[in-house]
Order: C-alpha cells, then sequence, then structure tokens
C-alpha cells in the first residue's frame, strides 16, 4: 500500500457536512466576478420580483433569516433565475440548512436553493443531478483531506468547465 494513503482517515463525517465542504470548494472554483449581475426582461426592467434581496445576500450586507417569511416566499421563485455562482455564493454564505423551528417558508426557500443549485451544476456539467451531488461530495472530500493528500497539479473538472 502506498504510504500516503495508509495514513489518512476520511472518516466519520456526515455526508451533510462533506456535501457543505464540497459546496466551498466548488464556491472557489467559479468566477465569482459577477454576483450582482441579475437577468433582465428584453426592455431592461428586472426580471426577478426579489432582485434587492438578493442584492443584499449577495453583497454580504445582510442575511435571508432577518427577511419577513413573506419576502422569503417570494423570492423563492427568482432562485431558477441565478447562476450556478450565485447559488454557491448565497449557499456559502447563509450558514446551515433551517432546523424545523425556523418556519416553512425558510426550509421552502431552503430546498428550492439546494434544487436550483444541483440542477445549475448538472446543467453545466451536462450530467444527471445524482453526478452533481456526487461531484459536490468528492469535492468536499478532498476539502476534508486537503494536507493529508499531496498536491495534485490537475483536479477532478477543469476550470473553463466550471
Amino acid at each position: 500500500t502506498d504510504p500516503v494513503f495508509a495514513m489518512v482517515e476520511v472518516g466519520p463525517q456526515p455526508e451533510e457536512a462533506i456535501r457543505r465542504k464540497g459546496i466551498q470548494a466548488l464556491r472557489q472554483c467559479v468566477d465569482a466576478e459577477e454576483l450582482l449581475s441579475f437577468p433582465r426582461r428584453p426592455n431592461g426592467i428586472a426580471l426577478m420580483l426579489k432582485q434587492s434581496l438578493f442584492e443584499r445576500l449577495l453583497s454580504g450586507k445582510t442575511q435571508l433569516s432577518s427577511f419577513p417569511a413573506s419576502d422569503v416566499s417570494a423570492a423563492q421563485g427568482d432562485l431558477r433565475h441565478l447562476s450556478l455562482e450565485q447559488l454557491l455564493a448565497l449557499h456559502s454564505t447563509q450558514g446551515e440548512a433551517p432546523t424545523s423551528s425556523a418556519g416553512t417558508a425558510m426550509s421552502a426557500f431552503w430546498n428550492s436553493l439546494e434544487t436550483s443549485m444541483v440542477e445549475r451544476l448538472a446543467a453545466r456539467l451536462q450530467r444527471s443531478n445524482e453526478i452533481a451531488n456526487l461531484v459536490l461530495l468528492i469535492y468536499g472530500a478532498h476539502q476534508s483531506l486537503a494536507g493529508a493528500l499531496p498536491s495534485a497539479e490537475h483536479w477532478l473538472l477543469e476550470k473553463d468547465v466550471l
């Protein structure tokens, strides 16, 4: 056996913790220059109903939990208009998934955020949602093992694919 791998322990870590690390690692790999650029209608009017909410979230001015449930519910439909970079940034900066005590609006928003993020990643990879979820776990496992393994010149996905 290779002595480098003989010393590495991977678990036990909950899958969700590995997945969160994967989202953070993937966020570092994608271009985040246009986080505050949002889609517009052909006549120039904003396409998103709650664009200002996303502007505040993505600029780091506020947390999702500070918004009223009605605003969070209204913003949920706008998630489908965000880019992969924006979805990864939102997920990374808003902490952990809300608990059941956080309310249904927050939980529904978070579930839609997760779904939209995986769908965008799958589309970018031109693969299924299952493969996209595996990619997040692989990135998370790699992040968890950082420092324990020798660095590699090449990684799972080339930057121009993301």
